[in-house]
């Protein structure tokens, strides 16, 4: 990750999105680099699977910023990390 992270500010790159699966989150997640987070929501439900992200090291407090429809029953959820240090308060 941190080399992927320097090789995209060497080409002057202030954004990067990372995709993947749940321990590619985890990574980024776990690493304190990320802001944001896209969630898209799919109109299946799976009986067994792999988590959304694999062994975060400390829960997350999110803002959602926005939502967008995908395709006819899809929707992504748009949200950015809090960085503060309060404690998860479910109720805010």
């Amino acid at each position: 990750l941190t080399d992927a992270l320097e090789t995209a500010k060497d080409y002057g790159f202030t954004q990067l999105l990372v995709c993947g699966g749940s321990k590619t989150v985890a990574t980024v997640l776990n690493s304190g680099k990320a802001n944001e987070v896209y969630l898209d929501v799919e109109p299946w439900i799976f009986s067994n699977g792999l988590p959304l992200a694999d062994r975060l090291s400390h829960d997350l407090k999110l803002n959602l910023i926005g939502t967008k429809q995908i395709g006819k029953d899809g929707v992504q959820l748009h949200y950015k990390i809090r960085k503060d240090k309060e404690t998860f308060d479910e109720n805010s």
